[in-house]
């Protein structure tokens, strides 16, 4: 019984001490008014992320844009999706990389009566940010 409460309290001191130090964690943010006021992240390697799509005569033409602050090597994955059963489905991948600024483009035939967008994962040195364009229908 002298046991249990001796490796109780060892464990309640062990995790006192854990929560005593106090290990400063840094985020850079900042309060963007064209977000309505939502907090987004501010990079120190990724000065811009920016997906588009535009459809013309059942042709939709992707391209995503990453650039960097400092020089970095970027790289984009860009992805049409089409909306499916209430989800988004992946429909062809382009990638691409460059030092500073990397564009990718593509295009591929769409359907008629289908909600489309491109999804691109940008990344610059260890720095990685998710956008989508505007949905667009032919």
């Amino acid at each position: 019984m002298k046991m249990k409460k001796c490796k109780v309290l060892m464990a309640f001191l062990s995790l006192s001490c854990v929560l005593a130090l106090k290990i400063p964690i840094q985020v850079n943010a900042k309060v963007d008014s064209n977000q309505n006021g939502e907090i987004s992240v501010q990079y120190l390697q990724l000065e811009s992320v920016l997906p588009s799509l535009s459809i013309t005569n059942g042709t939709a033409t992707c391209k995503g844009t990453v650039r960097s602050k400092n020089g970095t090597k970027c790289s984009a994955t860009i992805t049409l999706q089409k909306k499916s059963n209430g989800s988004w489905v992946n429909v062809i991948s382009w990638t691409g990389s460059g030092i500073g600024s990397c564009t990718v483009k593509g295009s591929k035939t769409v359907s008629k009566g289908i909600s489309y967008r491109v999804k691109i994962i940008g990344k610059c040195g260890t720095e990685s940010s998710t956008k989508y364009s505007i949905v667009k229908s032919y």
